[in-house]
């Protein structure tokens, strides 16, 4: 009751702290409450992490749901404790939130299929997706995805394609320029923030096919691709 009716922040985490603290001895309640349908969004968002906090695996079912939660906040929330939950056993479900309707979830996905190094078929795909030219997915969407196959490392995405060939091909699109592997459009650009996230990716991986490619964008007209490809070359 607490939760819900109180608009003091403090009172609210003080409240929560104390039920993390009662442990597995609370969960009956928790995993009752969160399953309530006529509960207030941020309650159950709020209930969801301490659940994930004690870190009960027979939890997961009970928390599974609400990755359809009609909240997104909620259904991010779901995704955390599902990971602390579940730990690599979350992808198929991350895989299923890469088509979450609010780039938030989205984007928590990309990121947590990126911090398991996932290989799985479903995330490759999407990543070759989301960085085609002719992609309606945001410049975050896009700055993200390439964040994650900087974590991924040098891995092939399909017979013909690596991870260093996607991201060399994003830092070259310029307005002009032919495109290579993904893309069906004869040319395209990039925004700035999508190149300096692929250059970070290519500099994270620090092989040496990433590190030649690099060379190249030195001097490059944007200033914060050059200096990261400056940098990643001094570490050499």
């Amino acid at each position: 009751q607490v939760l819900a009716s109180s608009e003091d922040a403090a009172v609210r985490k003080g409240v929560c702290r104390n039920i993390a603290e009662l442990g597995r001895e609370a969960l009956p309640y928790l995993n009752e409450v969160v399953s309530d349908p006529e509960q207030p969004w941020y309650v159950v968002r709020n209930l969801v992490g301490i659940i994930g906090e004690i870190r009960a695996p027979y939890s997961a079912e009970v928390i599974s749901h609400l990755v359809s939660h009609s909240h997104p906040k909620v259904r991010e929330e779901a995704l955390v404790a599902l990971q602390k939950l579940l730990g690599s056993g979350i992808e198929p479900v991350l895989i299923h939130a890469l088509n979450d309707t609010d780039l938030q979830v989205v984007h928590r996905a990309i990121a947590m299929l990126g911090a398991l190094r996932s290989r799985h078929s479903g995330a490759l795909s999407f990543y070759l997706k989301a960085l085609r030219p002719d992609s309606q997915y945001s410049d975050g969407t896009r700055a993200q995805v390439c964040v994650a196959l900087g974590l991924l490392g040098e891995v092939r995405l399909t017979e013909d394609i690596t991870t260093v060939n996607v991201l060399a091909e994003i830092l070259a699109r310029k307005p002009g320029r032919k495109l290579l592997s993904i893309g069906k459009k004869a040319s395209s650009s990039e925004s700035s923030a999508v190149r300096v996230a692929a250059a970070r990716a290519l500099a994270k991986m620090d092989t040496e096919e990433a590190i030649d490619i690099l060379k190249e964008y030195e001097k490059d007209k944007d200033d914060e691709v050059a200096n990261v490809a400056k940098e990643a070359l001094q570490r050499k």
